[in-house]
């Protein structure tokens, strides 16, 4: 057995029918694959034929597969009008200058709400509803339908300008086709915009589209996003097991920076956020690891042979340690710096940093950062000064917005922009380094 399904009938017919749909993606100047269909094996199910073709996207492509049992549909379309925009789950179709992407809920639930939340705006198209379970025949109570005193059988939400129009309404079926999605899931579409080019596209996304959801959240509430689907890997969840069973808590932690902490740790799917709340669990400790480096150096000092409390050089000494301890005198960078080298160890740090780069594909070493403003670390030298620039340089980025137009020395990083989703590694070294703060300063448990 070489693992293949044995032809069915009609598998000629399919084969005909994928080198036809081949033929004309290879004309186009597509690229295409085929997956060929394989029986059930002991350590997988079986599986159907896979078509994966590539959709111009600007200067590059981006690859969407489509299942076998969608291969008639894709024969009978006209795939050669799409094209997709960037990162977006989306569609661009030049012929009909029509731009479709998914929504999704900002903080996540379930598709069905947000739809019921859509077709009640006052203005919505609804063709025709039905009773909640009408032309079901079992028994068991529907999901939602305690909730819903009606549901729609079709709806959409226009809103237009002149030519423009904005129309959210469930997804086309060349939509799930392509994105291989449950039907019907919300979609907003784009009529009338400059599809022209990629460029074209994405400024009308990331201006008017998005201006629009803001307005719908502040007139109703209703909290939409744009859905993407980035290329970044997901960040697994680092487990740190142990063999020895949960104890009463030994340490007892500061409540503030505790629950910023913990606020980091809910804000999930939210780089910027996620990130700004592990930098306050650090930033909460600035002013004792800095008096703590400060009282060091006075210790250094006053051991010193040469001290004398008579000797002006030597009181200097002091009072310059202690003038450099302020916090309201000593550069952010710096205060967070003695913090860094205050909590973690250099070779603790190597560490993270070469298990991160593994995961993320040699994130913090490359040459060129996928994070502008941040060059790669090098592992020379104490490194935890080139982590503590790195994360002030990011930190900065976030916080730091101008609106006057005026020349800003650091480009601001905004959720909706591509750095962003490159952010994942810094976000997981940031809240590694907010764990060890954590625990550096906990107290012992009364």
């Amino acid at each position: 057995m070489n693992g293949r399904v044995p032809p069915p009938a009609g598998a000629e017919d399919r084969s005909a029918l994928i080198a036809r749909i081949r033929i004309r993606a290879e004309k186009d100047n597509r690229e295409f694959i085929h997956r060929e269909a394989r029986e059930a094996q002991p350590d997988r199910p079986p599986s159907d034929d896979v078509i994966g073709m590539g959709f111009p996207n600007g200067r590059e492509s981006r690859m969407l597969y489509i299942a076998g049992d969608d291969l008639d549909q894709l024969e009978s379309t006209r795939f050669e009008r799409f094209h997709v925009a960037g990162d977006y789950v989306s569609l661009v179709d030049i012929e009909s200058d029509v731009v479709e992407i998914r929504l999704a809920r900002s903080g996540g639930g379930p598709s069905g709400l947000m739809a019921g939340s859509l077709w009640r705006l006052p203005g919505a198209e609804v063709s025709r509803t039905k009773k909640p379970g009408e032309g079901e025949t079992s028994d068991r109570p529907r999901l939602g339908a305690f909730r819903y005193t009606e549901r729609p059988d079709t709806w959409k939400v226009v809103a237009t300008d002149k030519e423009r129009a904005l129309e959210i309404s469930p997804s086309t079926p060349e939509f799930d086709m392509f994105w291989r999605r449950p039907g019907g899931r919300p979609t907003i579409k784009m009529r009338g915009f400059d599809v022209t080019t990629n460029t074209a596209v994405l400024n009308a996304i990331e201006g008017t589209v998005r201006d629009y959801l803001l307005e719908l959240d502040l007139r109703y509430g209703i909290d939409l996003d744009l859905q993407s689907d980035s290329p970044m890997p997901r960040n697994p969840q680092r487990l740190r097991r142990t063999e020895e069973p949960p104890a009463f808590p030994k340490n007892s932690y500061s409540r503030v920076p505790r629950d910023l902490y913990r606020h980091g740790r809910a804000a999930v799917g939210l780089p910027l956020l996620q990130y700004q709340y592990y930098y306050q669990t650090v930033e909460f400790f600035f002013r004792t690891f800095v008096h703590e480096q400060a009282i060091a150096r006075v210790r250094r000092e006053v051991a010193d042979p040469r001290f004398s409390a008579t000797r002006d050089e030597s009181i200097s000494a002091i009072i310059d340690i202690a003038s450099s301890a302020s916090t309201g005198g000593m550069r952010e960078r710096d205060q967070l710096r003695y913090t860094v080298e205050g909590c973690v160890l250099e070779g603790q740090l190597g560490v993270w940093l070469d298990e991160l780069d593994e995961r993320f594909d040699g994130h913090f070493s490359k040459k060129s950062q996928a994070i502008q403003g941040v060059g790669a670390i090098h592992r020379t030298g104490d490194i935890r000064q080139q982590v503590s620039d790195r994360i002030y340089t990011i930190r900065c980025r976030i916080v730091h917005a101008k609106e006057d137009g005026g020349p800003a020395p650091i480009a601001q990083l905004v959720p909706s922009s591509k750095e962003s989703l490159h952010l994942l590694p810094d976000v997981e070294l940031v809240k590694r380094i907010a764990e060890k703060a954590l625990v550096a300063r906990a107290t012992a448990q009364d």
